[in-house]
């Protein structure tokens, strides 16, 4: 559970990005999906492997729903970098 906080975060400043530019309905179905997508595989992870596999699952959803976003967060930042809005 302790590897999640990476791309917990990353989920949490895309949220972030879209709310500040007023585009919060964009951010919040992407971390509606994401959300769902982390009930399936920890349940499934559940399933088949417990406790342990609720963790891995839910680590493997909240990763990929990283990766997702990713590309978004990495050009908010270097469009603040550069000083565009």
């Amino acid at each position: 559970l302790v590897l999640g906080i990476f791309p917990f975060t990353i989920k949490f400043l895309f949220v972030t990005i879209n709310r500040i530019k007023n585009s919060l309905w964009r951010g919040a179905r992407f971390a509606l999906v994401g959300a769902i997508l982390e009930l399936i595989f920890a349940t499934i992870g559940g399933y088949f492997n417990g406790l342990i596999g609720i963790s891995l699952g839910w680590l493997i959803a909240i990763t990929m729903e990283a990766l997702f976003f990713l590309p978004s967060v990495i050009r908010q930042f270097f469009q603040n970098q550069t000083g565009d809005q």
